[in-house]
């Protein structure tokens, strides 16, 4: 679930385009590549997000009736960047590193690090 200081809300404006948080619900979409960037089909995955937070972070369940896999991905969105956080990310070769240099970076208490660094079991 979404600690209260995620950074990560539900979209307001039509709750039919909107990702559900902290509950699961039947969606259908297709990952497809847009320019040079990423983009979900249909447009119905849309969230807001509290931009004055240097780190907003959010869990997806992706679940496929036929599929042999499933899949769960950690979404981290940086809000800020600088030459700090530009060391911490380019200067990590594993995971345990990067999640360090978070901590360091984003302090301690952040629950974002705390909720990784508990699941990668560094704390």
């Amino acid at each position: 679930t979404l600690g209260e200081d995620s950074g990560i809300y539900e979209y307001d404006e039509q709750a039919d385009k909107g990702i559900a948080i902290n509950t699961l619900r039947i969606e259908y979409s297709s990952l497809h590549p847009k320019g040079r960037a990423i983009a979900f089909s249909p447009n119905n995955l849309r969230f807001t997000m509290d931009v004055s937070q240097p780190l907003c972070a959010f869990w997806e369940v992706l679940l496929d009736d036929e599929a042999t896999e499933n899949i769960v991905c950690l979404h981290w969105i940086l809000n800020s960047y600088d030459e700090v956080l530009n060391k911490v990310l380019r200067g990590s070769n594993t995971i345990e590193e990067l999640i360090r240099g978070f901590s360091e970076y984003y302090g301690p208490k952040n629950s974002c690090v705390t909720d990784v660094s508990k699941l990668f079991l560094l704390s």
